[in-house]
């Protein structure tokens, strides 16, 4: 059994231990959040497939109960996982709650969840401030965290090697996409040409670390922080 593995159930009996009925054959009721249709399908029904197959290899049980897991298609939504989250928690009953893969979709649950005091496990969704800034009551990360690598990493390379340039690597977007907030964000067009206008242009850098390309990126983190601060809340205000 990997860490991994070892974690995910330590996490899942530690949370169970006060809710789940003393009769040893009381199912345990799992919620599964996964995109399973838009453009990140494909990893949403690895996940699903990944999570069968572990339960297929502990024979469907743990601690003596039988799991039963839901699965929902969160779409890669927040507004959809904040309704499919709902069904699962306030219908179906269900124990815990587990799964899906965006930071939009974690920070968006992150109210809910704590509002309804909803044992939840995130193994994929890396956003910092889960367990950062505004640590989650009822989230229990047991996967990593976005900048959890970079640090111990940038120090090895100080200590050890020549190398002081950083090339960071982003999503490649396509210019239809459009963010749905009021706050408009900067990107850079790599190819081709853009024919909607749903970003403000963010040119190239011509220099490393010039006064106007530090200028540049911190606009663009403001406008980031400021949509993201914005989403957040509204799909905080939607759960009250």
């Amino acid at each position: 059994m990997t860490r991994f593995r070892l974690v995910s159930c330590a996490a899942l009996l530690a949370f169970l231990a006060p809710v789940v009925a003393p009769a040893q054959s009381a199912p345990i009721r799992i919620g599964f959040l996964a995109p399973l249709t838009g453009p990140f399908a494909q990893i949403g029904k690895d996940m699903v497939n990944g999570n069968q197959l572990y339960l297929a290899e502990i024979g469907g049980q743990v601690a003596g109960h039988k799991i039963e897991v839901l699965v929902e298609d969160d779409e890669g939504n927040p507004a959809t996982a904040l309704n499919k989250s709902r069904k699962l928690v306030e219908q179906d009953k269900i124990q815990i709650l587990t799964g899906g893969m965006l930071a939009n979709v974690g920070y968006a649950l992150q109210p809910y969840i704590d509002a309804q005091k909803i044992p939840t496990t995130y193994p994929v969704i890396a956003a910092d401030d889960i367990t950062q800034r505004k640590p989650a009551k009822w989230i229990v990360r047991t996967g990593w965290s976005t900048s959890q690598p970079m640090h111990p990493f940038a120090d090895w390379v100080l200590k050890n090697t020549k190398y002081r340039k950083i090339a960071a690597i982003g999503m490649d977007i396509p210019t239809n996409v459009r963010c749905t907030g009021r706050t408009r964000l900067t990107a850079m067009l790599v190819r081709g040409t853009d024919r909607y206008g749903h970003f403000d242009d963010e040119p190239r850098p011509r220099v490393d670390f010039g006064a106007a390309e530090r200028a540049i990126h911190a606009d663009a983190v403001l406008r980031f922080r400021a949509s993201n601060a914005e989403q957040t809340s509204r799909y905080a205000s939607a759960v009250r």
